[in-house]
């Protein structure tokens, strides 16, 4: 398990190179506008590390979207005023699953969890968007938070069968991050900044 300590160090090192329209309530029109940024981008990010693993491609590949995941966690936290370390110490409760003895169904599983736990990441968001006029309850929040757990356990376990561990991921997230900033290039898109 990746320590508390550690999950605020990448969270505040995150931060630093955070660029987004509405970050931490920038003056739009929207309230929760960085809100629904980054949890739209853990959805899209989510959805490349799939493809990444499905695909087969190079392990440094799939270990820069792991990262990517990582960041996006780390600013929907910030957005929500939740240090990262806060996910790692929320109980989570599983529902039951017949044991799969198959390593390939378990990765399947394991993939399929991420895409429904940012769906509904995603579903929160849009009902918060629509309902509150922008705004994000408190009840809201905990259950995003909740989520946010899960989809960290799950990224932590998935990382491992890819033979990855996380905090590899996240470092080479940060050094990837502060060499665009320092190069003027992180905003835009494309690996090849």
């Amino acid at each position: 398990m990746i320590s508390g300590e550690f999950l605020n160090k990448y969270q505040s090192s995150a931060n630093l190179v955070a660029v987004y329209p509405g970050r931490l309530g920038e003056r739009i029109d929207i309230p929760i506008a960085g809100l629904l940024y980054v949890s739209m981008g853990l959805s899209g990010e989510i959805g490349e590390l799939q493809e990444k693993i499905v695909c087969k491609c190079d392990l440094e590949e799939i270990k820069k979207e792991f990262g990517d995941v990582y960041w996006y966690i780390s600013q929907v936290c910030m957005e929500l005023s939740t240090p990262m370390s806060y996910l790692a110490k929320v109980k989570i409760e599983f529902k039951k699953l017949r044991k799969l003895q198959d390593a390939d169904m378990l990765l399947e599983r394991q993939l399929l969890a991420l895409s429904i736990l940012s769906g509904r990441v995603s579903e929160i968001m849009k009902k918060s968007f629509r309902d509150s006029n922008g705004h994000i309850s408190g009840d809201k929040k905990n259950e995003v938070i909740e989520i946010l757990a899960k989809i960290l356990h799950n990224l932590n376990g998935l990382s491992g069968m890819c033979g990855i561990l996380p905090e590899d991921a996240m470092d080479a997230n940060i050094h990837k991050l502060f060499s665009r900033k320092d190069r003027g290039v992180l905003g835009g898109s494309g690996d090849n900044r």
